[in-house]
């Protein structure tokens, strides 16, 4: 049974608007970064050893950090060289 016949009786959700879309689109570069800033501050409060480590370390602690909508590939988790740009308080 496909999941569009099981869901056959739901509503359908609202499309997202061209201005919402628009906006959505433009703030992309800005996002990563600020997920990746929460991510960095979320792991140094809960494992504060983590600040004298290195970068590789730190980043690949961050996997278990970022939420759930951050696709896992390419566009994923914060890369080393972001990681090192944001602690170093530099745009990535």
């Amino acid at each position: 049974m496909s999941e569009s016949y099981r869901r056959r009786g739901e509503k359908p959700h609202r499309a997202p608007s061209v201005d919402e879309m628009r906006e959505d689109r433009e703030s992309y570069p800005e996002r990563p970064r600020d997920d990746g800033i929460a991510a960095i501050a979320a792991l140094f409060r809960e494992r504060p050893e983590y600040r004298g480590r290195r970068v590789g370390q730190i980043t690949a602690r961050l996997v278990h950090y970022v939420g759930p909508d951050i696709p896992r590939g390419q566009d994923g988790a914060p890369k080393d060289r972001e990681v090192e740009a944001i602690l170093d308080g530099h745009a990535a």
